[in-house]
């Protein structure tokens, strides 16, 4: 029963929560950190990287640089005008993987301008950037592995003296395996022609979302760049509680610190950012820019929802794990159709396409385990008969008023 309800919908952050508060302190020895002093936490930087992040709440330099001065980034190309937003989800983003998939065979997915990707849906992204080149390396990701691929538990350890119930290591090893040099190298490629890919991530120790420029650390030059690449991938994945954070190492003022960063779907199951020239509701065009031509087609910002949306029945069982997993669970389906609607505000009110995808609501789950395979394999195909056969892409979230739509 744990080993279902561990990964699955963060149950862990709250029964972990518990356990450990009726512990209390002292039972093992504490992890040492040495974290950024809250009057320095807009300095701290990763040496030797320049901008390659940004506070995904505020408009930083990652982004503003590209929607101040547009002159030094390459003209959108017609057939790029599209961003593909790729949600949170666990092992659910075989739907994602898989709808991607199938809409390549159809031959009509686009060049993505941007990409964007939070927990499962940041593992899929860096596929999704470099195109169908890519889809049947994303397949074997998506549709090969099972839960001893992803984690192993340790309740006890994690409990007395630890800073999760299950190690990731397994998952970090995968993104080893699928995430190369030559990946990078094709990154950078596609960085440096203009297109983004955006990861984000939490900021635990101040409870804020970081926003990572994956293509300008692969274009960095770093020696350390592939690792810091996976580690960021990792970051965005990792469930507190149920796995270990991620610590990245920062300075400032020539002092080294170490920030917590954890599933980037703490602070967001979804977003959109960073197409400078077309979120006004967020990205205040400045004045002295001028207006896109409007013969130019329309920008395109597709959203996939890796989980069902409608609400589902389920009767639960009087005991703690149960009770906590359908709680978390209800709170992040909650969160997550916030956050589309939030995208959804800032694409209509940029006057862009909103285009969502999501596992049909009448889906029948095989299987409740996380990650298990057989039903990693059914959702992938159950996407990618969706995306081959031309998905019929929502353009207004859930229950979004009948009296309002154009």
């Amino acid at each position: 029963m744990i080993r279902q309800c561990l990964p699955s919908c963060r149950a862990a952050c709250l029964l972990g929560w518990l356990l450990l508060t009726a512990l209390a302190p002292g039972c093992g020895p504490e992890t040492i950190r040495h974290p950024v002093p809250p009057h320095l936490v807009d300095q701290a930087h990763v040496e030797g990287y320049g901008q390659i992040r940004s506070w995904g709440d505020q408009i930083g330099l990652v982004f503003g640089g590209d929607t101040a001065h547009p002159t030094t980034r390459p003209a959108v190309p017609d057939d790029q005008r599209s961003v593909l937003a790729l949600s949170g989800g666990g092992s659910r983003g075989a739907f994602g993987a898989g709808l991607l998939c199938g809409w390549s065979t159809r031959g009509d997915r686009p060049t993505f301008r941007i990409v964007t990707g939070i927990s499962t849906g940041a593992l899929i992204a860096p596929f999704a950037f470099l195109g169908s080149d890519y889809d049947a390396r994303l397949r074997q990701a998506f549709t090969t592995v099972g839960p001893d691929d992803i984690y192993v538990l340790r309740i006890f350890t994690g409990l007395l003296r630890g800073d999760s119930l299950a190690d990731n290591a397994p998952l970090l090893r995968l993104t080893e395996k699928y995430i190369d040099q030559d990946m990078l190298t094709a990154i950078a490629r596609e960085h440096r022609r203009g297109r983004r890919l955006y990861i984000g991530t939490t900021n635990l120790d101040v409870q804020r979302p970081v926003v990572w420029d994956m293509g300008a650390i692969a274009a960095s030059g770093h020696k350390d760049a592939l690792k810091l690449f996976r580690r960021v991938l990792v970051a965005s994945a990792s469930i507190p509680v149920a796995f270990p954070p991620q610590y990245v190492t920062v300075q400032v003022l020539n002092e080294r610190y170490d920030e917590m960063h954890v599933d980037g779907g703490v602070t967001a199951e979804v977003f959109i950012w960073g197409f400078g020239d077309a979120l006004p509701a967020v990205v205040r065009r400045p004045a002295t820019m001028p207006a896109a031509p409007p013969a130019k087609p329309p920008i395109r910002v597709y959203v996939i929802r890796n989980a069902a949306i409608a609400p589902q029945y389920q009767a639960i069982a009087p005991r703690v794990i149960p009770i906590a997993a359908r709680s978390i669970f209800t709170l992040i389906n909650s969160q997550a159709l916030g956050d589309i609607y939030r995208v959804y505000n800032i694409v209509h009110g940029a006057g862009m396409e909103f285009l969502l995808a999501y596992i049909p609501d009448d889906d029948k789950p095989i299987s409740s385990e996380e990650f298990n395979k057989q039903e990693m394999n059914r959702l992938f195909e159950v996407g990618y008969k969706l995306g081959q056969a031309g998905y019929d892409w929502k353009r207004y979230p859930p229950g979004f008023p009948l009296s309002e739509r154009e």
